[in-house]
Formats: C-alpha cells, structure tokens, sequence
C-alpha cells in the first residue's frame, strides 16, 4: 500500500518473462492491450528481445513511458521497465558492481522512496 496525495490505494506492479515484445506488428499485440486494460503503475520485462536497432517507437504504450536496457551482440535477453507517465520514475546509473549487460535501476519517490533492479542473467553467463 502507498499513500499519495492523502489517499490510500494500492501500487500495481507486474513482472513478465516473454520473447519478444514488438508492438508495431503482429507479433505481440496482447502485450499492450494488457498494459491498458490492467492499468498496473510499473511493469517489469525481461527478454524483451530488442536491440539498438529497434527505435524507441516500437515500444510504445499509451500511458507509459520504457527504459530500456537492450542486449548488444546476440539476439535474446534485454528488459524493460514500463511506468505510468503519471509517475517520476529516475533512471539511476549502475555502479561496476552491479553491473550486468542488461540491468536497469530506477527510484521512484512516492511518500518514501522505492528503489527497483530489474537485471537478466543468461543461463550461460559467465
């Protein structure tokens, strides 16, 4: 439970495991009638499946903005962090330690402050 603006109500948050997450054709079109039809604050995705050829565009939700931390030299893996455009969600610099080629770190500050990592660890990573 989070309390804003002197209301109670609850924070939706949803994690999903799927391959590939293209929007812009045939491929995935449940993923963003999900995203709208649950009206859950954060989504956290991992193999998304895209790369840094793929622009931005082709992640978009209505109502949502994405931070995106996409695998670099093979296909498979990357993950995705979906938040309500309602919400300050920063964007936080991953210290070395941390560091896996596919993680994203965010902080979101409500009435206290919640910190989220969302990483993907390939089964064959060394």
């Amino acid at each position: 439970e989070v309390y804003c603006s002197r209301k109670k109500r609850f924070f939706l948050c949803l994690y999903v495991k799927t391959n590939k997450i293209y929007f812009k054709k045939k491929n995935n079109p449940e993923f963003p009638l999900l995203l709208n039809m649950a009206k859950f604050d954060i989504i956290f995705v991992c193999e998304t499946w895209l790369n840094t050829s793929l622009p931005d565009s082709i992640t978009t939700v209505i109502d949502y903005h994405v931070y995106r931390s996409d695998r670099e030299i093979c296909r498979g893996g990357g993950v995705a962090i979906f938040y309500k455009k309602s919400l300050h969600l920063k964007n936080i610099q991953v210290t070395q330690e941390l560091a896996l080629p596919e993680t994203i770190l965010c902080e979101l500050t409500l009435n206290i402050t919640f910190r989220f990592l969302l990483c993907y660890r390939a089964p064959d990573y060394d």
